[in-house]
């Protein structure tokens, strides 16, 4: 059985469910801001945590994606530029996850 992972903007909810060789493991919600631009793998460990890390020793393989990138907004501040124009900035945008295809495993039995 496929986990029924939810998107909610920056973040991914991983329901809780039973496990015959670890018993319960609760559900996890996990801000994947912090991995803007990035491929990541979602890994249940032994301990019933999840773990992103790449380079630990895991129990199982939950889910993978590719995280897009933060787009941004330009912006009119008060200041004028050199050319007598008024300046723009950058504005980050909330990273939004919606449409992004995440791959997912069978939870162990």
């Amino acid at each position: 059985m496929k986990p029924r992972i939810t998107i909610n903007e920056s973040s991914i909810m991983i329901p809780g469910f039973k496990c015959a060789a670890l018993g319960k493991v609760s559900q996890k919600t996990i801000d994947l801001t912090p991995y803007t631009g990035k491929h990541v793998r979602i890994w249940l460990d032994k301990d019933k945590t999840y773990s992103l890390d790449p380079k630990k020793d895991h129990f199982w393989q939950v889910a993978e994606l590719t995280v897009p990138e933060i787009k941004y907004q330009q912006i009119e501040t008060d200041d004028i530029d050199d050319n007598e124009n008024t300046a723009q900035e950058s504005k980050p945008l909330p990273l939004m996850l919606k449409g992004t295809k995440i791959e997912k495993w069978d939870l162990p039995a």
